[in-house]
């Protein structure tokens, strides 16, 4: 799955924890882009090493709730 994120925070690269979720149920990697670079996360790094966990948010667009999973800005790509 591949998701691109528009900020950073704290050095951090933060995605929806149900992409998260979907792509660990599916053994697939992530690859988060961020400024024209890329990183990719297998399923195991997604579950063991996210550094920060949000409290819950309502999407905007009448969607379902969220938190953002944060993990450490280390572009591979």
């Amino acid at each position: 799955m591949k998701v691109k994120v528009t900020k950073l925070y704290k050095g951090l690269a933060e995605v929806r924890n149900y992409d998260v979720k979907k792509c660990i149920e599916n053994d697939e990697s992530m690859i988060i882009s961020y400024a024209g670079e890329s990183m990719e996360l297998s399923p195991e790094e997604l579950e063991n090493d996210v550094k920060n966990i949000t409290k819950e948010f309502q999407s905007k667009m009448g969607g379902k709730p969220y938190k953002l999973y944060g993990y450490e800005w280390n572009p591979d790509m």
